[in-house]
């Protein structure tokens, strides 16, 4: 990935959830903030699907940084996030998967 004309590596263990926004991805990191051209779709197959999961139209998540699902997804670092309906049963999976053999 290309951020401010510089080659930049993210590691996935890195990034906390990407935010898809005005044809722009968001991809928030311990450390900074990156946008991307890269539609949600794409960032879906890059990266591994045993750790990140769509939560929402809008929102890949890592659920290594998932702290508890109740109204919101509530995040290690404090943030917050929606899900749809849909999205709180496929986080509810892909938690318990992660939890049973990566945790």
């Amino acid at each position: 990935m290309y951020w401010e004309r510089k080659k930049v590596t993210l590691k996935e263990k890195e990034i906390y959830y990407i935010l898809r926004e005005n044809s722009t991805s968001k991809i928030f990191t311990k450390s900074e903030l990156f946008h991307s051209q890269n539609s949600l779709d794409e960032w879906g197959r890059m990266l591994d699907n045993r750790i990140f999961a769509r939560c929402n139209r809008q929102t890949l998540v890592n659920v290594a940084y998932i702290l508890k699902v109740d109204s919101m997804i509530w995040l290690t670092n404090q943030e917050s996030l929606s899900y749809s309906r849909r999205g709180k049963r496929i986080m509810q999976e892909v938690m318990d998967k992660y939890d049973l053999y990566y945790r």
